[in-house]
């Protein structure tokens, strides 16, 4: 249960700036200058996901001399917590793992986490920086070369570790009734752990976690140049990765787009031209997108499990308002507002379709007021060039403003201009292009809406 007791530490102690340790396995890769993958998920509501990897940062420099940074230890905090679970999902599996017996959903684990003081240990980052800058990665390293085939991979390196100060304990307590025997089978080589205990009518498991073991892991992502050159980036909001001049950007249909939007795209033409005219119209009240999404993920569940859903008119307009646009998009949907007994009652049936809309309403959410607004205003005529644009913005790439793939945009004034506008871009030198740093949430979000209403 080491996976679910350092996720409860990272929760407790530094969720959005600590990673938890992914297992034990992998707990002597989390340790300072160590190298992490970070893979950009295909959607940018989701979040990253981080592997860590053997590999020390100076093995994949051109020059493969130990980087000697300055490293610190402090004291961090003192933790020792029980926590409570129901047996689903990924936890169900661990602990069939651990206790070999049959779980039901309605199990619950009791987990008493002993960590006592933990301790922080620490690259000095300003040192580290300094010392990147005189250093190049190896290009022509075969990992190297294997974590750029994909765009959507970065390389950071591990700048502080949170570590246990002394031998430390997890103890699982699984209120079940199992009369199977307990066979303890340890996790992962790269840290020795000691299991005591037995099943019995207890059901008690005790893991003793060495001293020097990394719980959790700050990391700073790397932006490398088409030479090599390195650069640790430490402001929050920038980002890392590869200047490759030779790959397209990672959507579109290859990437997942298309099949998210599927049940949007079979439908007819005019039914299609329906769908955008009500969610262009609900984009003039951006406030009201978050309660949209919501409802309409809601309704997508209600649909897939075959249940009957409802809420009274009453309830509606506390969330939503009285919004002519609202209802009508929803009645697109499926909803029906029943007059005679004041009620909403939701769709049964269109799950493909409201996984789409869904799809589509999680990318709109990701959009400032005004760039919505300005999405508003843009029709099918822009959709082409924005999408073309916002593919090259996607690695990074600046386009000209004479190039023939914006010629439609910039052939005259129109809302197309306001939205790149909004979205960050900047005009350099009168007539390039430059995408918006650390803005990517922004751009795939608008991609993903462009491609929903119009392509």
């Amino acid at each position: 249960m080491f996976e679910a007791s350092v996720s409860q530490f990272v929760k407790s102690v530094g969720e959005g700036t600590l990673h938890a340790v992914p297992n034990l396995d992998s707990a002597e890769n989390c340790n300072p200058l160590h190298v992490v993958v970070k893979k950009r998920r295909r959607w940018c509501w989701q979040s990253p996901k981080y592997e860590p990897t053997e590999f020390v940062l100076h093995e994949l420099l051109s020059d493969t001399q130990p980087i000697e940074a300055t490293i610190t230890t402090r004291e961090l905090v003192t933790y020792n917590k029980t926590s409570k679970f129901t047996v689903k999902g990924d936890i169900g599996a661990q602990l069939k793992s651990i206790f070999k017996v049959e779980l039901k959903g309605s199990d619950v684990v009791v987990i008493e986490s002993k960590f006592g003081s933990i301790s922080k240990v620490e690259t000095n980052i300003p040192d580290l920086m300094d010392l990147l800058n005189k250093k190049s990665l190896n290009l022509q390293h075969e990992y190297v070369k294997q974590v750029r085939q994909h765009p959507r991979k970065l390389l950071c390196v591990v700048v502080g570790t949170a570590q246990t100060q002394s031998d430390s304990t997890i103890h699982t307590h699984l209120d079940a009734e199992i009369d199977d025997t307990v066979v303890v089978s340890p996790p992962g080589t790269g840290v020795d752990i000691d299991a005591s205990g037995s099943v019995g009518d207890d059901k008690d498991k005790m893991f003793v976690i060495p001293k020097g073991t990394p719980l959790a892991y700050n990391i700073c992502e790397l932006k490398v140049s088409s030479i090599g050159k390195l650069e640790l980036l430490v402001e929050e909001g920038l980002r890392g990765g590869f200047d490759m001049d030779t790959v397209d950007a990672p959507v579109g249909e290859d990437s997942g787009t298309e099949a998210g939007l599927k049940g949007i795209r079979v439908l007819p033409d005019a039914d299609q031209q329906t769908l955008t005219r009500a969610v262009l119209n609900v984009c003039d009240s951006p406030m009201s997108i978050k309660p949209l999404r919501k409802m309409i993920k809601a309704a997508y569940f209600t649909v897939d499990t075959n249940s009957s859903k409802s809420i009274t008119q009453s309830d509606f307009d506390n969330l939503l308002g009285q919004d002519d646009n609202i209802k009508e998009l929803l009645q697109v949907l499926g909803f029906v507002f029943q007059v005679e007994d004041g009620t909403v009652k939701y769709p049964t049936s269109g799950a493909d379709f409201l996984a789409s809309v869904w799809f589509l309403f999680e990318a709109l959410v990701e959009l400032e007021a005004s760039q919505l607004l300005a999405l508003k205003d843009c029709n099918s005529n822009v959709s082409t060039p924005l999408l073309y644009l916002l593919q090259k913005s996607l690695v990074s790439k600046e386009v000209s403003m004479d190039d023939d793939g914006l010629a439609v945009i910039y052939s005259e004034p129109n809302a197309a201009q306001t939205l790149i506008n909004e979205l960050g871009f900047q005009i350099r030198n009168r007539n390039t292009l430059v995408p918006p740093a650390g803005r990517v949430n922004e751009l795939e979000a608008a991609y993903i809406a462009i491609y929903a209403l119009w392509n």
